[in-house]
């Protein structure tokens, strides 16, 4: 979410926050670029929601023809989504702090896709530093507030691909060894969202993802086994 202007009596744009955000789904790469955004939506509206809508949409539809990509608990494994478990553990300072290693294919599958995912945290945060004024929004119009939320992203990108030494971009490690090597805590704001999500029903499943996730799952079980054996 966005923090954004609007009138006070435009209910729809105040979050639970106590002040008016616009919503803002993305899909980022690994190499911290974003490769689709759609903005603009209110800060009450269910991300849940968003997605049906842009997946749904005839114009969004080459989101999912390439694969797959990674969403978080709070969305469906449907085709061309890939979401972890529910119920499981997921985050990699979770298995720290309990001092052990997954136990089944479900958790290793949740283990993995969470370093992978953690791309967004990376990508979001760099976008946000480097834009001061997406913490506090001017007072323009609400068009204008969308346009300068993905001309934001845009320059984001443009920087990214210029590959010149920057300031923001440099404290990051490569995509692989981060993914896999040096997990951050997760962004407190993207977790109190998922906690309004869990009304999201089995049903919206498919079997497909679902195998595919179980695959996974055991073909990381195997390797961990492996390489314990091994050593």
């Amino acid at each position: 979410m966005i923090r954004c202007k609007k009138k006070e009596d435009e209910k729809r744009f105040f979050s639970r926050k106590g002040y008016a955000t616009q919503n803002i789904m993305a899909v980022c790469d690994f190499d911290l670029t974003f490769v689709f955004a759609s903005a603009g939506w209110e800060g009450t509206y269910h991300d849940y929601s968003i997605f049906k809508r842009c997946v749904l949409n005839p114009r969004y539809r080459s989101l999912h023809q390439i694969l797959y990509y990674l969403v978080d608990a709070g969305y469906p494994n449907r085709l061309g989504f890939l979401a972890p478990y529910k119920g499981f553990w997921y985050h990699r300072p979770e298995f720290r702090r309990r001092q052990r290693q997954p136990r089944d294919n479900r958790e290793h599958f949740n283990r993995a896709h969470s370093s992978l995912r953690s791309i967004i945290e990376r990508t979001f945060g760099v976008w946000k530093n480097r834009f001061g004024f997406l913490a506090l929004m001017p007072w323009y119009d609400m068009p204008t507030q969308v346009d300068l939320v993905l001309a934001s992203m845009a320059i984001h990108n443009y920087i990214r691909r210029d590959r010149q030494p920057d300031n923001f971009f440099a404290p990051i490690s490569s995509a692989y060894e981060y993914a896999f090597e040096d997990l951050p805590d997760e962004d407190p704001e993207l977790e109190d969202r998922l906690d309004d999500r869990d009304d999201i029903v089995d049903e919206d499943n498919v079997p497909e993802m679902n195998d595919v996730r179980n695959n996974i799952g055991r073909a990381l079980h195997r390797l961990r086994r492996r390489g314990n054996r091994a050593g």
